[in-house]
């Protein structure tokens, strides 16, 4: 499939950190590999998210934003990113900031019901909270 490849290539292309053995191994997962950066991020130290790294992630955002849409989720490149990336930056405070870089309040807000039930009231509350 051409999404799953094109995801595979633009990670190791734009985030090289997260590459190991076992990012190989998940190379036709599509969702674990887009998880993967959004957990190399939290586990990151919020003062090494640097703006270079936020501009290496607003690239790949964009990217998936561009890329033609499908019909179902399994290869829907936009779909990958949002549940697989996007929605793992609510945990934590430093990724919330991230996801203010990345998507708009008026998507957020508009996105209100849905992302509430993949991430829950609290953390979508606090994200929400990150666009002063």
């Amino acid at each position: 499939m051409f999404g799953m490849k094109a995801i595979y290539d633009e990670v190791c292309k734009r985030f090289p950190e997260v590459r190991s053995a076992a990012f190989e191994d998940n190379a036709d997962q599509p969702y674990t590999v887009v998880t993967m950066i959004a957990e190399w991020l939290s586990h990151m130290p919020p003062d090494a998210i640097t703006p270079e790294l936020i501009e290496r992630v607003r690239a790949f955002s964009n990217w998936c934003e561009e890329q033609p849409r499908t019909e179902t989720a399994t290869d829907d490149i936009l779909t990958i990113w949002t549940v697989g990336f996007v929605e793992p930056l609510f945990k934590t405070q430093h990724t919330r900031r991230i996801l203010t870089r990345i998507v708009s309040k008026e998507t957020l807000t508009e996105g209100a019901t849905y992302f509430k039930s993949w991430v829950g009231d609290e953390n979508y509350e606090k994200a929400l909270g990150e666009y002063a």
